[in-house]
């Protein structure tokens, strides 16, 4: 394609309306960005006659962030503009790699050109990251694409009600339905663009563009997430439905976006780095421009009704995958920005040893359920069961196809409804199982039992896996046995089996377990897997077929309440077994009392491993000192030797922790060997796998190297943060921001590396002269490539200063030596460089002086004259005042810078008064420069006394003049 007075050189980009190409503009010898309209946009006349008029008005906007419009026109049906070519690639390009603070500089740039344009009348119509470019020198935005332009609808009829120009996913409400705009529809587009800065996805998006039109009427301003929040109400003010409701001009948006610091943007960016999430990127596609007719003023499709649209999808030529991802939240804490840090890395260890999948449908959903089962069943310190408020949750990771979501929601919900049927029928199964388990034969009441126990486990898993609440302990609802309890239950059953002989006898005539009256499945389903304090495993007796012999226990309150007490008060357990074992002294055979001392040493088992699983060193000492004062077998008790090894590498462990903080505290972080924190917690973890306070003191030290990285960063030392960068990652390789952070060091290392052999290049340039030239290797082009990478590069400043200080003495030189073509040509080259320079602009008038001076000195002169009433024969002396003359009269000259070989002046002699002429006497003179001699002679009348004056001209221009007096005065006889 030929423009013509443009030579393309190569293209820069290509749209749906337009392609981009960079252009030399031949008239002037400069790089220009030349976009040229798609051949169709022709075939419409009002867009021609818009685009003409409008472009020519748009190129005389004049401001640092809008991009300048030198020429606009048509050729051969192909509407083109001429553009500043802004080097460096737009937004949408660089969003990614740029910090919050760049992105947020870079709408505030924007804001204020859009200011600047609402000023003169012009609403830009197509505010989007495309055509926002970031300059590669010092990253300033430039707003792009001015051309399809408008006056606002106040003062121009040409933007046709009903059709819509803009991109989709970037008009405002009023544009989209094709109603008149002005500067504040601008403002809301930059709004969707600072809303995809800070998320990483447009606010509104569906699979069409009149989805996405309704959206931008009708849907709520969607939330920011949480460490966002601060920019929340920025958000909701620029994104309002109704302009009167937005910020009226560009500069309120500025000074709004002002108001948040440097500090607030980097405690959002350190929230976003902790955050264990995936963004969701829902449009990162191109973002075409439209002219459409297609959405009509007033269509049902964009009114108030446009709210009953409820589903969601991005394009379906999107590769992209929607990820969500959640971290595993403890609830135990109130507030999610408080969770403590070891809890959520014990959470997140134990997530990953136990994952379930589940595939729905064909929308390739991959469903990880977390479920943390050191958790299930602990009781507090206080003894009682841990209810289902005190378990931690753990939320679903969903990976889904973006253009599948709508069809995955679906699903879900059907999904939803089948298992919920499900668990009512393994509810009926159980609750019938457990009502009619007393009528079986043993080995299928066994059975049962298993089944009951199985169902259990199948509904919990299906709770977990639907993403609902496990039921509480012992409430009127079926729920799972902790690990240690269906272990007690498994262990009693065991033992019991061993003891007991059943006969059918004795099946027969076990006591039927009363239902509730209500009819619900009563806690005694729980029951069937639970040791209870007050009647121990009766439940398991009553499998077996044998009623519990009818003794002292089953009357003693003093049994029921000292197990009840024991729960607040440690000191009665010695006394509760005491009790045991007397009702076993007089009542070897009876079951309760056997089963009550078992229980009493389970508990304490509990309670041991519950103090160690919360580092509780003290607690778990305090229950291992009553199970010693309560058993007297202890010392051959294995699981408590085992209990107390445990506790012994707790209690080390939590001693290497200790003296792990205080090294950390010193910043001892791996060094010296041995005596370092990271020592110290590993330490720890060797003794106690898994402790929460190792684990937090390891991350601690990899946020402290993060934080020293970051401070040499800052500082522009890159092998120092490389350094603190890498000893963080020997810890920690999945940290995100030391990833980062490495990526960005190395970078910075290269750059400087870069840098630093362009900085060699440029000073041998500059010792070798080679000043400005040649172009693009001289030293003044190579300093002015480490500035445009690197502005405050203090070395290329400085060599930028040589190059002008040597321009300038070399022109000085050319000056004095009255070079002056040398001089001009190396002044204006080095003007062009140096615009601002004082130095030049002194030199600049010291040439024109110079050459003005020297022309003088160049002219034909004689520059001395002397008279005399005698011969002589040189010019040396000072003419004397009075010449005394008879009849003739002696003058000579020196003369210089004659041009030719011989020359005739013109020797005038006049009266004092310059009223009579005298004497005219020609006097040839021969050469370039020397002395000449002549006379006038008045051989009759001689000279009178009195006043003379005689002028010396060539060509009629006066080359020297003298006016002397003659005293002597000639006889007239």
């Amino acid at each position: 394609m030929d423009i013509p007075g443009y030579k393309i050189v190569r293209t820069l980009g290509k749209g749906g309306m337009a392609t981009v190409f960079l252009a030399i503009q031949e008239s002037f010898e400069r790089e220009v960005a030349l976009k040229v309209m798609n051949a169709s946009l022709a075939e419409d006349a009002k867009f021609t006659a818009r685009f003409l008029s409008e472009a020519k008005i748009v190129s005389q906007l004049v401001h640092p962030n809008i991009v300048t419009v030198y020429d606009v026109g048509v050729h051969e049906n192909f509407h083109f503009l001429s553009m500043q070519y802004v080097p460096g690639t737009d937004l949408k390009q660089q969003r990614k790699s740029l910090s919050l603070s760049r992105r947020i500089h870079a709408v505030k740039d924007v804001a204020k050109a859009l200011d600047y344009a609402g000023r003169k009348g012009y609403v830009h119509r197509d505010v989007k990251p495309e055509n926002i470019m970031l300059h590669e020198e010092d990253g300033h935005a430039v707003l792009m694409d001015f051309g399809i332009a408008t006056m606002s609808d106040a003062t121009s009829g040409m933007t046709q009600t009903g059709t819509a120009i803009g991109t989709p996913h970037y008009m405002s409400p009023e544009q989209a339905k094709g109603k008149p705009v002005d500067p504040r529809s601008d403002i809301y587009s930059l709004g969707v663009v600072l809303f995809l800065m800070l998320t990483g996805h447009v606010p509104f998006d569906a699979d069409s563009a009149v989805a996405v039109g309704i959206k931008h009427v009708s849907d709520d301003i969607p939330r920011l997430p949480k460490n966002l929040l601060l920019m929340q109400p920025i958000i909701d003010k620029v994104l309002a439905k109704e302009p009167e409701a937005r910020y009226q001009t560009g500069q309120e948006l500025a000074d709004a976006l002002s108001q948040i610091t440097e500090e607030d943007l980097t405690t959002i960016e350190k929230l976003a780095d902790r955050a264990v999430t995936v963004s969701v990127d829902t449009h990162d596609t191109e973002s075409p421009t439209i002219v459409s007719g297609s959405i009509p003023t007033g269509s049902s499709a964009l009114s108030g009704k446009a709210k009953a649209v409820s589903h969601t999808s991005v394009p379906k030529n999107n590769p992209d995958k929607t990820t969500v991802a959640a971290t595993a939240v403890n609830t135990h804490t109130t507030a999610a920005a408080n969770v403590d840090k070891a809890k959520v890395l014990n959470n997140h260890q134990v997530a990953n040893r136990v994952s379930q999948k589940t595939p729905v449908g064909t929308a390739a959903v991959k469903r990880r359920t977390r479920v943390n089962g050191s958790a299930e069943g602990r009781h507090s310190k206080t003894g009682k069961t841990a209810t289902s408020a005190s378990r931690t949750q753990q939320e679903e990771v969903v990976s889904i196809d973006a253009e599948d979501r709508r069809q995955y929601s679906d699903e879900k919900s059907s999904s939803a409804k089948w298992w919920l049927a499900v668990i009512l029928v393994l509810v009926a199964i159980t609750a019938g199982a457990v009502h009619f388990q007393h009528q079986l034969p043993p080995p299928v009441n066994q059975w049962v039992a298993e089944g009951v126990k199985q169902s259990l486990v199948w509904r919990d898993e299906i709770y977990i896996a639907l993403g609902l609440e496990l039921p509480a302990k012992n409430s009127r609802s079926i729920s799972t046995p902790s690990v240690a309890e269906t272990s007690l239950a498994s262990e009693n059953a065991a033992a019991f089996s061993e003891q007991a002989t059943v006969s059918p006898e004795q099946t027969e005539a076990a006591p039927r377990p009363t239902s509730p009256s209500d009819g619900t499945l009563s806690a005694s389903t729980d029951n069937l897997l639970e040791t209870s304090a007050v009647a121990p495993d009766q439940q398991s007796v009553a499998e077996a077929g044998v009623e519990p012999a009818n003794n002292a226990l089953e009357e003693t309150v003093d049994a029921r309440s000292l197990r009840e007490e024991l729960d607040e008060n440690l000191d009665v357990a010695p006394q509760l077994a005491q009790l045991y074992r007397d009702v076993l002294s007089s009542s070897p055979e009876d079951k309760k009392a056997e089963w009550g001392l078992k229980e009493l040493r389970e508990f304490h088992y509990r309670r041991i491993r519950d103090a160690l699983g919360n580092r509780d060193v003290a607690d778990a000492q305090r229950y291992i000192d009553s199970l010693e004062a309560t058993f007297d077998d202890s010392a051959d008790d294995a699981k408590l030797l085992t209990l107390k090894e445990q506790l012994e590498g707790v209690t080390q462990a939590e001693q290497r922790v200790a003296e792990g903080n205080k090294l950390l505290e010193a910043n001892q972080l791996t060094s010296p060997k041995n005596n370092n924190a990271l020592a110290k917690y590993d330490e720890a973890l060797v003794l106690d796998p898994n402790n929460p306070n190792a684990l937090l003191g390891k991350s601690n030290i990899v946020d402290r190297y993060r934080e020293f990285a970051q401070a040499e960063m800052d500082d522009e030392n890159w092998l120092a943060a490389l350094d603190y960068v890498e000893k963080g990652l020997a810890i920690d390789a999945e940290h995100t921001a030391l990833n980062r952070l490495q990526q960005q060091a190395a970078d910075a290392r290269k750059e400087q590396r870069e840098l630093e052999g362009l900085l060699a290049k440029a000073d041998e340039q500059l010792e070798q002269g080679a000043l400005i030239a040649p172009r693009g290797e001289s030293a003044h082009d190579v300093y002015r490539q480490v500035l445009s990478r690197d502005a405050d590069n203090a070395r290329a400043q400085q060599g930028l200063r040589s190059v002008e200080m040597q321009l300038s003495q070399r022109i000085e030189q050319a000056i004095n030596a009255t070079e002056f073509d040398t001089a001009r040509n190396t002044l204006l080259a080095a003007r062009d460089l140096y615009k601002n320079s004082e130095r030049l602009f002194a030199l600049e008038a010291s040439l024109e002086t110079a050459i003005q001076q020297d022309f003088i000195a160049r002219q034909p002169k004689i520059s001395t004259l002397l008279i005399s009433g005698e011969a002589f024969t040189d010019v040396v002396g000072a003419q004397p005042e009075v010449v005394a003359v008879e009849r003739t009269l002696h003058i000579g000259f020196e003369f210089e810078n004659f041009v030719n070989p011989t020359t005739v002046l013109q020797a005038v002699l006049y009266d004092g008064s310059r009223s009579v002429q005298i004497a005219q006497v020609p006097v040839i003179v021969s050469g370039k420069s020397g002395v000449k001699f002549f006379t006038i002679d008045r051989a009759v009348e001689g000279f009178s006394a009195g006043a003379y004056t005689i002028d010396l001209t060539l060509d009629q221009a006066l080359m020297s003049t003298m006016m002397f007096k003659v005293e002597n005065q000639v006889s007239n006889e």
